[in-house]
């Protein structure tokens, strides 16, 4: 039996965000439908943190009004095809040099 295909990376809908005051709050994406049940996507903040977060250490600093999704900063692995009990030593190594460790 063949694994499953990879689902959809939940650090493409989760993104990190700055306001006009310099502020970074945490967003997700949303599923939307127009009034022809049209789907689409929809940035909005995150409901469940509502607080100001510190910009993460390894992403880039952005203009103000600007979202950023965490994907774009981060790395993918997937475990089986990627050797992971070889390799997650590696990458664990790599994301400790990202944020400066």
């Amino acid at each position: 039996m063949a694994p499953d295909a990879l689902g959809l990376n939940p650090l493409a809908v989760m993104a990190v965000g700055r306001d006009s005051g310099g502020s970074y709050y945490l967003h997700e994406a949303c599923v939307t439908a127009d009034a022809n049940g049209v789907l689409g996507w929809e940035w909005r903040p995150y409901e469940d943190h509502a607080a100001s977060v510190l910009l993460p250490r390894y992403m880039p600093d952005m203009p103000a009004g600007h979202l950023r999704p965490l994907s774009t900063v981060t790395s993918v692995h997937d475990f089986m095809a990627h050797d992971g009990a070889r390799n997650i030593g590696t990458w664990m190594d790599d994301a400790a040099r990202r944020v400066g460790r």
